[in-house]
């Protein structure tokens, strides 16, 4: 993370999924038309105007927003039959819940 935000956001893990060298995530989303450059733009924004802590000795939780994001993901992963959270889930249920959507 490296910006001393006292969470760990839906922004922060999309900002992931997006930089792994050999992850789906980028691909996916080029395919379904998402110009990539002011996506990434827009995220790097978005968690630039995160809250920010000082002095928070290196301790990051989750989000509660994160958070329900995730478990809404695997209760429908877990529906599909699927032991692990795809990215294209975690993509498909962001918009289903109240984390904050990236606007570009």
């Amino acid at each position: 993370m490296g910006g001393d935000n006292p969470h760990i956001e839906a922004q922060h893990l999309l900002q992931a999924l997006l930089q792994q060298e050999d992850g789906s995530t980028a691909s996916l989303l080029a395919r379904a038309g998402v110009n990539l450059v002011p996506l990434r733009a827009a995220l790097q924004q978005a968690i630039a105007r995160l809250p920010k802590v000082e002095g928070n000795a290196g301790e990051v939780s989750i989000s509660r927003d994160l958070n329900n994001l995730l478990n809404v993901t695997d209760k429908a992963a877990q529906k599909q039959g699927d032991a692990f959270i795809a990215s294209e889930m975690f993509l498909l249920r962001w918009p289903r819940t109240r984390a904050k959507p990236v606007a570009c």
